[in-house]
């Protein structure tokens, strides 16, 4: 209940960051009571061997609650004393992260309830910590060793105060955090450092980080969340040994370049001094961080009593290569080649007021030479600043120039630099409303050139736009572009900010995928980005052994034999061979022609043998673009994605992959996205339910190994039944799907039945006897036979209705002939009336004309005369 108070006033953002924490403290405040029951069942070797593969399956991100939840109550329930050692052995495998952090937590505490359990975790760990000391084995790369030690520090971390000792977690420490190691050692290991400190700086030190003392200030009730606060001694002197550590060597790699910057000769010392440079941004990057986790930084404080922090590398000097990257060939006389003033004048001349220079001074010439008529005094100082700020809003275009008038001054008056820097941060900061959006923008303009000009720190724009991306709104979006724009050149290809400036530009890109932005803000955030964006550089040229690899598998690979006889001349035994090889062999598995696709499996085929590692790393490939095509469902790449599953087909015909395999990717492409934890419209986003293209992708899967169907018949069957269960779900299939639907069940069975129903589906795929279950719906032929029997009986009865309308119609055709036929004589019969008169008892007489003109006496013609007698 008192959870649900804390979040019930937070935001979507504050409820994510600190929904884990507080849930982890319940937790572990729940299982503390916790105790195994007495009756417990005997259990055997080859269900702990699948227990074990069960907490294996737990290291992947897409495992359920539910799965977690089976195999933390199989373990309450059984019996495992005599399994502790295997147990252990795979939860040290296993790799954690977010989403499995708790399972593996809970796991090790209900354990725990057996006396042994925690020495043997601990003696598993220390053996897994002394190998990867080693080189070699699974760990061969830096960065995969520095991923296991975040791991096991993690875990431990967690499991402190709560089944590990004092005296036991500072034996860990002191193993995966050693001092004294050299350079390279130390630029892998402290991520190990960072990491820790970020998720439990506070339980040992006592201090919030900033981000979360800037969310205090707002919000009180969230202290209660951070609940354990028991700072042990040993463990705080062990980090604060570590942090010295760190301290002493960032000190004398500052020293070192320093003084190979002043001693340089050759192009070599160049080289030297810029990795250097690298290594010392990596070191101070991460000494940040730690400094935040212990609580003793603060973005917003240019003046830093810490040494260290205040050492920059841009009072090392700088070469011209880092200028011809980072400013185009128009900025560079403006930012780089400043003038140099010999003869100052003196403080007793009396200067001119210079406020129609400056509206003027929209060139290089007008500013160097007000820089060279400036006398240096306080009160000179503080006019230029206060008529600097209190300009026109409407000169935007001066900025750059009036920057370089300040970067030539403080150049040769160090007290004026201060006094710039401190002016623009107080003024940029006071202004907190959204209605002086014009004068704020103007004064991080302000700040973007002098940091161009290398006045202002990099650091300080850098955390500046940090906090502008916490939220992204109008008047957020619109400064982030601004700083794009003016300077995100300059932090791209500068060496002191590149790398953390890479790291806010994919913060930038997941919130814009998280909060969709309106299309007027997003055309901004694209052109901004876009703005900075370097010319395309030159393409490597290739070595003579690449292009030789090239040509085996492009051009030379029809002719399987000579292409196979000419890899084996390779050095494969050199790593950037090696990987060169794997690199055009997975691309030729994406790109290639359906034809090809078979010589390139048989190659890998024959590979196998003498280097696994090769077929390996090119299967590792595939599948993960599987994933990744998946998870992106990106319209563009279907083509793609289809080569690959055609691919995935032919490497089980050569025998490179397992029929395990094999399916566990059928299962995968029916079932990625649709768990039961997932809610339905995420369900919608990740598989649209109009999209059919994974029916496409399962069907081009399942065709390209036809000719095992026989061998793969049971197995095939049970997946048939739940891939028509996910072809129900789907709401509209287009016709030529539907087409390859009954062509596909056409070459698996003939007399295979299409499922109606998911219901049905379900209860045929949970039965024992799946072929049982389908024999027993009505034959796929039988239904066509019963249906053909009645379009043909449909289709007499539309002939006989067509008959009797072709009757209908003659009968109807005739009735009015004849009616018409009647009419016309009825017609003549009245006309002929009409002109008849009779004259006496037996005479008849014929009128025929009556002329009447211009008011005349009207005379009868009479033409003949018909008489009878009567």
């Amino acid at each position: 209940m008192e959870y649900q108070k804390i979040t019930a006033t937070l935001n979507s953002e504050l409820k994510q960051k600190y929904q884990d924490i507080e849930e982890m403290q319940i937790l572990k405040e729940n299982l503390r009571k916790f105790k195994l029951d007495a009756n417990l069942k005997q259990i055997k070797q080859e269900k702990v061997t699948k227990l074990c593969e069960k907490i294996k399956d737990a290291d992947s991100n897409r495992t359920t609650k539910k799965k977690y939840e089976s195999v933390l109550k199989e373990i309450r329930e059984c019996d495992l004393s005599k399994s502790l050692q295997e147990i252990a052995n795979t939860i040290i495998d296993c790799q954690l992260h977010q989403s499995n952090v708790k399972f593996f937590v809970e796991l090790c505490t209900v354990l725990n309830s057996y006396e042994e359990f925690t020495n043997i975790l601990l003696q598993t760990a220390l053996k897994h910590i002394k190998l990867l000391e080693k080189k070699g084995g699974n760990y061969e790369n830096e960065d995969k060793r520095a991923q296991k030690r975040k791991n096991l520090l993690r875990l431990f971390g967690e499991l402190h105060q709560l089944i590990i000792q004092n005296d036991q977690f500072a034996e860990i420490l002191r193993m995966l955090l050693p001092t004294g190691q050299p350079l390279d050692y130390l630029l892998i290991n402290i991520q190990v450092m960072t990491n820790f400190m970020n998720h439990f700086g506070y339980e040992y030190f006592g201090y919030h980080k900033y981000e979360t003392r800037k969310d205090l200030i707002d919000n009180p009730d969230l202290e209660k969340i951070f609940r354990d606060k028991k700072h042990n001694k040993t463990i705080k002197t062990i980090l604060n040994e570590y942090i010295t550590y760190i301290e002493k060597m960032l000190i004398d790699l500052y020293n070192q370049i320093q003084k190979l910057t002043e001693n340089q000769s050759d192009q070599s010392d160049n080289q030297k001094i810029k990795e250097l440079k690298d290594n010392f941004i990596k070191l101070k990057d991460n000494y940040r961080i730690i400094k935040d986790c212990v609580g003793d930084f603060n973005p917003q404080n240019t003046d830093q009593d810490n040494e260290i922090l205040n050492l920059n590398g841009r009072d090392f000097q700088q070469t011209n290569s880092d200028d011809t990257d980072c400013f185009l060939e128009d900025e560079r006389k403006l930012y780089c080649q400043l003038i140099t003033i010999n003869n100052p004048p003196d403080s007793n001349q009396v200067t001119l007021q210079q406020n129609q220079k400056q509206k003027d001074c929209s060139s290089i010439e007008i500013v160097d030479q007000m820089a060279l008529e400036f006398v240096n005094t306080k009160q000179n100082r503080k006019k230029l600043l206060e008529e600097l700020q209190n300009f026109k809003q409407n000169y935007t275009i001066v900025i750059p120039y009036q920057c370089r008038l300040f970067a030539t001054l403080c150049k040769y008056y160090k007290e004026f630099e201060e006094e710039v820097i401190k002016s623009f941060l107080e003024q940029y900061r006071q202004i907190k409303s959204s209605d002086y959006i014009e004068r704020k923008s103007r004064y991080l303009r302000y700040l973007c050139e002098l940091t161009k000009f290398k006045i202002l720190k990099q650091d300080i724009i850098l955390d500046i736009l940090a906090q502008l991306l916490e939220d992204l709104i109008g008047q957020n979006v619109e400064l982030i572009a601004l700083i794009l724009n003016n300077c995100g050149r300059f932090l791209k290809y500068s060496g002191e900010s590149c790398k953390k400036f890479e790291y806010l530009l994919t913060q930038l890109d997941k919130q814009r995928k998280l909060k969709p932005l309106g299309q007027n803000h997003d055309s901004i955030f694209t052109q901004a980005l876009l703005s900075f964006d370097r010319q395309a550089k030159p393409k490597k040229e290739k070595t003579q052994l690449q292009k030789f690899i090239k040509f085996i598998i492009f051009d030379q690979l029809d002719n399987f034999n000579s292409a196979f006889e000419s890899m084996e001349k390779l050095p494969l035994n050199d790593q950037n061979c090696k990987q060169y090889l794997i690199k055009q062999l997975f691309k030729i598995s994406i790109k290639g022609r359906y034809s090809s696709l078979s010589l390139v499996a048989c190659l890998l085929a024959a590979l196998k043998e003498k280097y696994p590692d090769i077929t390996g790393q090119v299967v590792d490939c595939l599948l993960d673009e599987i994933l990744c095509g998946l998870e992106d469902n990106n319209i563009n790449k279907r083509q793609r994605r289809i080569t690959i599953t055609k691919m995935i087909g032919e490497l089980y015909t050569y025998n490179i992959i397992d029929k395990e395999l094999l399916f566990k990717l059928l299962y995968l492409i029916i079932e990625f996205g649709h768990a039961s934890d997932i809610s339905q419209t995420e369900q919608d986003l990740i598989d649209p339910p109009e999209d059919s293209f994974r029916i496409n992708q399962v069907i081009g899967l399942v065709e390209s190994v036809r000719e095992y169907h026989k061998q793969l018949k049971s197995d095939l069957l049970k997946f048939l039944v739940q891939f028509q269960r996910y072809v129900l779900s789907k709401r509209y299939l287009p016709q030529i799907v539907e087409f390859s639907l009954l062509d596909l069940y056409e070459i698996i069975d003939p007399r295979l039945a299409r499922i109606k129903t998911i219901n049905q589906a379900e209860q045929i795929f949970q039965s024992n006897n799946i072929e049982e279950a389908l024999s027993r719906l009505p034959d796929q032929n039988a239904q066509l036979q019963v249906i053909d029997k009645k379009l043909i009986e449909d289709q007499k009865e539309i002939e006989l209705q067509i008959k009797l309308e072709q009757e209908l119609d003659l009968q109807y055709q005739q009735q009015m002939k004849e009616s018409q036929m009647e009419n016309q004589i009825k017609k003549n019969f009245n006309q002929n009336k009409k002109h008849v008169q009779i004259k006496g008892a037996g005479d008849v007489k014929v009128i025929t004309k009556v002329e009447v003109q211009n008011n005349k006496k009207i005379n009868q013609v009479p033409n003949k005369y018909v008489g009878f007698s009567q």
